[in-house]
């Protein structure tokens, strides 16, 4: 169940407009594709609509756990704020490269490559769910310090709370994108 009144930090209401429009988009597009289509690759190295998909569930739900981590950490510490935040330079730059449409290809850690079958009725439920979860997180954060804690994304990149928000937002939009491209490639539907 999504709440519907919108939260007051403005960064917050943003990414609740972004996971809605996400969730909205999502289902429009993949309500129609059938079982074979979902299934369907464009290429041995390229990924199924139902592996874009079950990559975002699997990533979605590793974020939701560092966004629940770090909203913990921000009440613990009793660090709030309303905004406008600052976040680091770094971070705001790996959360737009990650845009469609990408210009990058980035090798995928083991523990999120997506499984080759999956019921599709159940993953599209799945990934929808998962927005309406990110939408209540969004509301949850409200009024906590979006620019503090910070949790290490890999490497170098070390995200705040407000940039895990971005970040998921930007990664499900780019994965949606590669997504739109295998049902638009010449080829799919004549399975």
């Amino acid at each position: 169940m999504t709440t519907t009144s919108r939260p007051k930090t403005v960064e917050l209401a943003r990414y609740v407009d972004e996971f809605s429009a996400i969730r909205t988009a999502a289902h429009d597009m993949l309500s129609p594709i059938p079982d074979d289509g979902f299934r369907w690759r464009p290429a041995p190295d390229r990924w199924s609509v139902g592996q874009c998909i079950a990559h975002l569930v699997v990533t979605g739900n590793h974020a939701l756990r560092t966004i629940d981590a770090m909203c913990s950490e921000a009440r613990r510490t009793g660090s709030h704020g309303t905004g406008p935040f600052r976040h680091p330079r770094l971070g705001n730059l790996f959360v737009r490269i990650n845009e469609p449409p990408y210009r990058m290809r980035v090798k995928t850690s083991p523990q999120f490559e997506p499984a080759d079958a999956h019921d599709r009725a159940a993953l599209i439920a799945d990934f929808l769910s998962l927005q309406d979860v990110l939408i209540e997180r969004a509301h949850g954060a409200d009024g906590l310090n979006l620019s503090a804690p910070r949790s290490v994304l890999f490497g170098p990149f070390r995200l705040t709370l407000g940039q895990w928000f971005g970040f998921t937002a930007s990664h499900e939009r780019r994965h949606l994108w590669q997504a739109r491209n295998v049902v638009e490639h010449p080829r799919f539907g004549h399975v």
